[in-house]
Protein backbone atom coordinates (compact mmCIF):
# COMPACT_ATOMS: atom_id res chain seq x y z
CA UNK A 1 0.00 0.00 0.00
CA UNK A 2 2.86 2.36 0.84
CA UNK A 3 4.41 1.85 -2.60
CA UNK A 4 1.08 2.58 -4.27
CA UNK A 5 0.75 5.80 -2.27
CA UNK A 6 4.27 6.81 -3.22
CA UNK A 7 3.49 6.25 -6.89
CA UNK A 8 0.30 8.32 -6.58
CA UNK A 9 2.19 11.12 -4.85
CA UNK A 10 4.93 11.04 -7.47
CA UNK A 11 2.33 11.22 -10.25
CA UNK A 12 0.57 14.12 -8.54
CA UNK A 13 3.82 16.04 -8.07
CA UNK A 14 4.73 15.38 -11.70
CA UNK A 15 1.37 16.74 -12.85
CA UNK A 16 1.80 19.85 -10.70
CA UNK A 17 5.29 20.44 -12.09
CA UNK A 18 4.03 20.04 -15.63
CA UNK A 19 1.16 22.47 -15.08
CA UNK A 20 3.50 24.98 -13.40
CA UNK A 21 5.90 24.83 -16.36
CA UNK A 22 3.09 25.29 -18.89
CA UNK A 23 1.67 28.26 -16.98
CA UNK A 24 5.10 29.90 -16.63
CA UNK A 25 5.91 29.34 -20.29
CA UNK A 26 2.67 30.79 -21.59
CA UNK A 27 3.06 33.75 -19.28
CA UNK A 28 6.53 34.41 -20.71
CA UNK A 29 6.04 33.74 -24.44
CA UNK A 30 3.53 33.90 -27.28
CA UNK A 31 3.81 32.25 -30.69
CA UNK A 32 2.65 33.98 -33.87
CA UNK A 33 2.61 32.91 -37.48
CA UNK A 34 4.30 35.63 -39.53
CA UNK A 35 1.82 35.78 -42.38
CA UNK A 36 1.98 39.51 -43.16
CA UNK A 37 4.73 41.65 -44.64
CA UNK A 38 5.06 43.51 -41.33
CA UNK A 39 5.59 40.31 -39.33
CA UNK A 40 7.97 38.91 -41.95
CA UNK A 41 10.07 42.05 -41.65
CA UNK A 42 10.57 41.20 -37.97
CA UNK A 43 11.58 37.67 -38.99
CA UNK A 44 14.11 38.80 -41.58
CA UNK A 45 15.55 41.48 -39.28
CA UNK A 46 16.20 38.99 -36.48
CA UNK A 47 17.76 36.57 -38.94
CA UNK A 48 20.03 39.34 -40.19
CA UNK A 49 21.13 40.10 -36.63
CA UNK A 50 21.96 36.45 -35.91
CA UNK A 51 23.27 35.13 -39.23
CA UNK A 52 24.85 38.24 -40.77
CA UNK A 53 26.02 40.55 -37.99
CA UNK A 54 26.57 38.33 -34.98
CA UNK A 55 28.07 35.25 -36.63
CA UNK A 56 28.94 36.32 -40.20
CA UNK A 57 27.53 33.08 -41.58
CA UNK A 58 26.02 35.17 -44.37
CA UNK A 59 27.73 38.19 -45.91
CA UNK A 60 26.04 41.33 -44.49
CA UNK A 61 26.81 43.19 -47.72
CA UNK A 62 24.40 40.93 -49.57
CA UNK A 63 21.55 42.35 -47.46
CA UNK A 64 22.00 46.15 -47.37
CA UNK A 65 18.44 46.55 -46.08
CA UNK A 66 19.46 44.53 -42.98
CA UNK A 67 16.76 41.94 -43.73
CA UNK A 68 18.04 38.39 -44.34
CA UNK A 69 15.90 36.38 -46.76
CA UNK A 70 16.43 33.86 -49.55
CA UNK A 71 14.61 32.08 -52.36
CA UNK A 72 13.05 29.49 -50.01
CA UNK A 73 11.09 32.06 -48.01
CA UNK A 74 8.31 32.31 -50.60
CA UNK A 75 7.45 28.63 -50.06
CA UNK A 76 7.96 28.75 -46.31
CA UNK A 77 5.71 29.31 -43.34
CA UNK A 78 7.34 31.56 -40.75
CA UNK A 79 6.89 31.74 -36.99
CA UNK A 80 7.76 34.36 -34.39
CA UNK A 81 8.33 33.89 -30.68
CA UNK A 82 7.30 37.00 -28.76
CA UNK A 83 8.49 37.82 -25.25
CA UNK A 84 5.36 39.06 -23.51
CA UNK A 85 7.01 41.27 -20.88
CA UNK A 86 8.95 43.33 -23.43
CA UNK A 87 6.81 42.75 -26.55
CA UNK A 88 10.03 41.93 -28.40
CA UNK A 89 10.53 39.33 -31.12
CA UNK A 90 13.08 36.97 -29.58
CA UNK A 91 12.93 33.89 -31.80
CA UNK A 92 11.97 32.71 -35.25
CA UNK A 93 11.82 29.57 -37.38
CA UNK A 94 10.52 28.62 -40.78
CA UNK A 95 9.12 25.47 -42.33
CA UNK A 96 9.85 24.96 -46.03
CA UNK A 97 7.38 22.71 -47.81
CA UNK A 98 8.31 20.54 -50.83
CA UNK A 99 8.46 21.99 -54.31
CA UNK A 100 5.93 19.94 -56.30
CA UNK A 101 7.43 20.97 -59.64
CA UNK A 102 11.09 20.41 -58.70
CA UNK A 103 11.26 18.13 -55.65
CA UNK A 104 15.06 17.87 -55.79
CA UNK A 105 15.24 21.65 -55.32
CA UNK A 106 12.82 21.88 -52.43
CA UNK A 107 15.12 22.58 -49.48
CA UNK A 108 18.35 24.35 -48.64
CA UNK A 109 19.75 21.11 -47.19
CA UNK A 110 19.66 19.60 -50.70
CA UNK A 111 22.22 22.18 -51.82
CA UNK A 112 24.85 21.05 -49.32
CA UNK A 113 24.02 17.44 -48.42
CA UNK A 114 24.27 14.64 -51.00
CA UNK A 115 22.46 11.94 -49.02
CA UNK A 116 20.55 9.68 -51.50
CA UNK A 117 17.28 10.13 -49.61
CA UNK A 118 17.26 13.82 -50.49
CA UNK A 119 17.79 13.09 -54.18
CA UNK A 120 14.70 10.90 -54.58
CA UNK A 121 11.83 13.01 -55.90
CA UNK A 122 9.17 10.72 -54.45
CA UNK A 123 10.78 10.90 -51.00
CA UNK A 124 11.46 14.63 -51.11
CA UNK A 125 7.74 15.22 -51.65
CA UNK A 126 7.05 13.58 -48.27
CA UNK A 127 9.44 15.85 -46.36
CA UNK A 128 9.58 19.37 -45.03
CA UNK A 129 12.57 21.36 -43.78
CA UNK A 130 12.92 23.30 -40.55
CA UNK A 131 15.48 26.07 -40.98
CA UNK A 132 16.51 29.57 -39.89
CA UNK A 133 15.69 28.46 -36.34
CA UNK A 134 17.29 31.00 -34.04
CA UNK A 135 16.93 33.08 -30.88
CA UNK A 136 17.99 36.67 -30.23
CA UNK A 137 21.40 37.11 -28.64
CA UNK A 138 19.85 38.50 -25.45
CA UNK A 139 18.16 35.13 -24.92
CA UNK A 140 21.34 33.13 -25.30
CA UNK A 141 23.18 33.90 -22.09
CA UNK A 142 25.56 30.95 -22.13
CA UNK A 143 28.04 30.01 -24.84
CA UNK A 144 26.71 26.46 -25.02
CA UNK A 145 23.17 27.66 -25.66
CA UNK A 146 23.87 28.01 -29.38
CA UNK A 147 20.85 28.99 -31.50
CA UNK A 148 18.75 26.00 -30.62
CA UNK A 149 17.23 25.56 -27.15
CA UNK A 150 18.58 28.13 -24.69
CA UNK A 151 17.16 28.42 -21.19
CA UNK A 152 15.26 31.44 -19.90
CA UNK A 153 14.85 32.69 -16.37
CA UNK A 154 11.72 34.64 -15.50
CA UNK A 155 11.74 36.65 -12.29
CA UNK A 156 8.54 37.52 -10.46
CA UNK A 157 8.06 39.68 -7.38
CA UNK A 158 6.06 37.81 -4.75
CA UNK A 159 6.02 39.66 -1.45
CA UNK A 160 7.83 42.10 0.82
CA UNK A 161 9.46 40.54 3.85
CA UNK A 162 9.29 42.00 7.35
CA UNK A 163 12.79 43.43 7.03
CA UNK A 164 11.66 45.45 4.04
CA UNK A 165 13.47 43.33 1.44
CA UNK A 166 11.56 42.17 -1.60
CA UNK A 167 11.43 38.43 -2.15
CA UNK A 168 11.76 37.17 -5.72
CA UNK A 169 11.19 33.79 -7.29
CA UNK A 170 13.21 32.84 -10.35
CA UNK A 171 11.34 30.50 -12.66
CA UNK A 172 13.53 28.52 -15.01
CA UNK A 173 12.24 27.70 -18.48
CA UNK A 174 14.93 25.26 -19.64
CA UNK A 175 14.00 25.33 -23.33
CA UNK A 176 12.72 28.75 -24.34
CA UNK A 177 12.04 28.12 -28.08
CA UNK A 178 9.72 25.11 -27.57
CA UNK A 179 6.73 26.95 -29.06
CA UNK A 180 8.66 27.42 -32.30
CA UNK A 181 8.76 23.64 -32.61
CA UNK A 182 5.01 23.56 -32.05
CA UNK A 183 4.53 25.99 -34.93
CA UNK A 184 6.83 24.02 -37.20
CA UNK A 185 5.06 20.76 -36.37
CA UNK A 186 1.65 22.28 -37.05
CA UNK A 187 2.71 23.54 -40.49
CA UNK A 188 4.04 20.10 -41.39
CA UNK A 189 0.98 18.24 -40.13
CA UNK A 190 -1.39 20.61 -41.93
CA UNK A 191 0.47 19.67 -45.12
CA UNK A 192 0.06 15.96 -44.20
CA UNK A 193 3.81 15.63 -43.64
CA UNK A 194 5.32 13.83 -40.65
CA UNK A 195 9.02 13.62 -41.63
CA UNK A 196 11.24 16.68 -41.21
CA UNK A 197 14.84 17.44 -42.13
CA UNK A 198 16.88 19.95 -40.18
CA UNK A 199 20.49 21.15 -40.07
CA UNK A 200 21.69 21.80 -36.52
CA UNK A 201 24.98 22.55 -34.79
CA UNK A 202 26.65 19.20 -33.95
CA UNK A 203 27.22 20.30 -30.36
CA UNK A 204 23.48 20.93 -30.02
CA UNK A 205 22.39 17.40 -30.88
CA UNK A 206 22.40 16.57 -27.17
CA UNK A 207 19.77 19.30 -26.66
CA UNK A 208 17.41 17.51 -29.02
CA UNK A 209 17.95 14.21 -27.22
CA UNK A 210 17.31 15.87 -23.86
CA UNK A 211 13.78 16.84 -24.87
CA UNK A 212 12.95 13.47 -26.41
CA UNK A 213 13.62 14.28 -30.07
CA UNK A 214 14.81 11.06 -31.66
CA UNK A 215 16.54 11.64 -34.99
CA UNK A 216 18.79 10.01 -37.56
CA UNK A 217 21.78 11.75 -39.08
CA UNK A 218 22.01 12.22 -42.83
CA UNK A 219 25.70 11.63 -43.42
CA UNK A 220 28.61 13.56 -41.87
CA UNK A 221 28.28 17.14 -40.67
CA UNK A 222 28.94 19.76 -43.33
CA UNK A 223 30.87 23.02 -43.54
CA UNK A 224 27.88 25.34 -43.75
CA UNK A 225 26.96 28.27 -41.48
CA UNK A 226 29.74 27.40 -39.08
CA UNK A 227 29.31 23.62 -39.36
CA UNK A 228 25.97 21.81 -39.29
CA UNK A 229 24.68 18.24 -39.00
CA UNK A 230 21.75 17.29 -41.26
CA UNK A 231 19.21 15.12 -39.43
CA UNK A 232 15.77 13.65 -40.12
CA UNK A 233 13.02 12.86 -37.62
CA UNK A 234 9.39 11.81 -37.52
CA UNK A 235 6.96 14.13 -35.74
CA UNK A 236 4.75 11.41 -34.29
CA UNK A 237 7.75 9.50 -32.99
CA UNK A 238 9.10 12.68 -31.40
CA UNK A 239 5.80 13.52 -29.72
CA UNK A 240 5.34 9.94 -28.48
CA UNK A 241 8.84 9.92 -26.98
CA UNK A 242 8.55 13.41 -25.54
CA UNK A 243 5.23 12.55 -23.88
CA UNK A 244 6.95 9.74 -21.99
CA UNK A 245 10.34 11.29 -21.26
CA UNK A 246 9.67 15.06 -21.03
CA UNK A 247 5.93 15.61 -20.47
CA UNK A 248 6.40 19.28 -19.55
CA UNK A 249 8.07 19.88 -22.93
CA UNK A 250 5.42 17.79 -24.68
CA UNK A 251 2.72 20.02 -23.20
CA UNK A 252 4.12 23.03 -25.09
CA UNK A 253 5.31 21.33 -28.28
CA UNK A 254 2.06 19.39 -28.74
CA UNK A 255 -0.05 22.45 -27.82
CA UNK A 256 -1.50 20.55 -24.86
CA UNK A 257 -2.07 17.42 -26.93
CA UNK A 258 -3.73 18.99 -29.98
CA UNK A 259 -0.82 18.29 -32.33
CA UNK A 260 -0.39 14.78 -30.89
CA UNK A 261 -3.96 14.05 -31.92
CA UNK A 262 -3.29 15.43 -35.42
CA UNK A 263 -0.17 13.27 -35.78
CA UNK A 264 -1.95 10.16 -34.51
CA UNK A 265 -4.87 10.64 -36.91
CA UNK A 266 -2.61 11.39 -39.86
CA UNK A 267 -0.48 8.28 -39.34
CA UNK A 268 -3.57 6.14 -38.77
CA UNK A 269 -5.26 7.46 -41.93
CA UNK A 270 -2.12 6.97 -44.01
CA UNK A 271 -1.83 3.40 -42.71
CA UNK A 272 -5.46 2.68 -43.61
CA UNK A 273 -5.03 4.23 -47.07
CA UNK A 274 -1.94 2.09 -47.69
CA UNK A 275 -3.81 -1.00 -46.50
CA UNK A 276 -6.70 -0.30 -48.87
CA UNK A 277 -4.32 0.33 -51.79
CA UNK A 278 -2.45 -2.92 -51.13
CA UNK A 279 -5.71 -4.80 -50.85
CA UNK A 280 -7.00 -3.37 -54.12
CA UNK A 281 -3.82 -4.32 -55.92
CA UNK A 282 -4.09 -7.84 -54.61
CA UNK A 283 -7.58 -8.30 -56.13
CA UNK A 284 -7.95 -9.60 -59.70
CA UNK A 285 -8.80 -6.87 -62.20
CA UNK A 286 -11.87 -8.72 -63.54
CA UNK A 287 -14.12 -10.28 -60.90
CA UNK A 288 -17.32 -12.24 -61.41
CA UNK A 289 -19.80 -12.11 -58.56
CA UNK A 290 -21.63 -15.40 -58.15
Amino acid sequence: MMEEQKDMLKAALGAMKQQSFTTAYKKAFSLFRADTDAWKEHVFRLRYDVYCEENLFINPDSHPDKLESDSYDDRAEHYILLHRATAKVVGTARVVLPNDEQPSQSFSVQEVCDHPLLKQDSRALTLCEISRFCMAKSFRKRELDGFLLPAYYDQDMVETKKNGHVKFIRRKIPYAPLALLAGAFESALNARITDCVWMVEPRQLWSLKKIGMNYRVLGPHIDHHGGLQPVIFNIKNVLDTMHTQKPHCWEIVSDEGRLQKMADELVQNDWQDALIDDSAQAQPADRTVL
